[in-house]
């Protein structure tokens, strides 16, 4: 599969690669939770779960895209700006600083490369709360992104996938 970013069908009219299944999905996992998203570009994703969730964390540098000022404008557009705590930078720098919050979400889309991918998973397992969470992960299966199925498949397998968004019920 290769996914290719466009405005979808479903949601708010911003630019991502997920697909309509894939989004509704999130949607779901998000609702009534603290989500911690890893990768949010300019934020279609962001808005989709911030609009059901309790809170959400977004961690993303924004310098491969250049995405921060179009993902604030697209946060406040939505109405879901007071909702979203978003943090600049890489996540292998701003996971250590979220230990006082446990997620019943983590979104991971982010650095698409095996290390990167296995980091951001080892993180995830250690931020997530421990009973009723859940880690989903975008790109799996992905043939331009063959990091992520190889750092999950070394995991373990997924609970169930979506298109390509693997998802980990009670991961820890």
């Amino acid at each position: 599969m290769y996914l290719t970013w466009r405005v979808p069908e479903f949601g708010p009219s911003i630019y991502t690669s997920l697909t309509t299944d894939e989004a509704k999905a999130l949607r779901q996992l998000a609702q009534g939770r603290n989500v911690l998203e890893v990768g949010a570009a300019y934020g279609y994703s962001t808005v989709l779960m911030a609009e059901v969730a309790e809170s959400v964390t977004s961690v993303d540098p924004h310098d491969a895209l250049n995405s921060l000022a179009t993902l604030n404008r697209n946060l406040i557009d939505a109405k879901v700006d007071d909702r979203v705590d978003v943090r600049v930078g890489r996540f292998a720098d701003i996971a250590p600083t979220l230990f006082a919050r446990h997620f019943g979400l983590v979104f991971i889309d982010g650095d698409h490369s095996y290390e990167a991918v296995k980091h951001d998973l080892e993180w995830a397992r250690k931020l997530v709360k421990p009973f009723g969470a859940v880690i989903a992960l975008h790109d799996y299966g992905e043939e331009s992104c063959p990091g992520v199925q190889q750092a999950l498949d070394e995991w373990k397998p997924p609970t169930y996938i979506t298109d390509t968004l693997a998802v980990y019920s009670d991961p820890r």
